[in-house]
């Protein structure tokens, strides 16, 4: 097994659509590497619409070269100014 960053990025991805979308009964998302845990109630979304709502929502997500996935640039060290340490 290796990290595959373009796989990790379609994760992420997927969980965005999935809080986006807001299917009444998804209880939590918890992303891995490589998969996307989904807990739902199933006492108000079954197994077989949350599987229909996620094959919709994968099915449009762009191709893995062009996702892009939100970041910030970390301000660069302080390092003091002139006349103090």
């Amino acid at each position: 097994m290796q990290l595959d960053l373009a796989l990790r990025m379609r994760v992420h991805t997927l969980m965005d659509a999935v809080a986006e979308a807001d299917p009444a009964g998804v209880t939590d998302l918890t992303p891995g590497i490589r998969s996307l845990q989904i807990q739902a109630d199933p006492s108000r979304l079954s197994q077989h619409e949350l599987l229909a709502a996620v094959r919709q929502l994968v099915a449009a997500l762009p191709p893995t070269d062009q996702l892009v996935v939100p970041s910030r640039r970390p301000p660069p060290p302080v390092l003091g100014r002139p006349g103090h340490p």
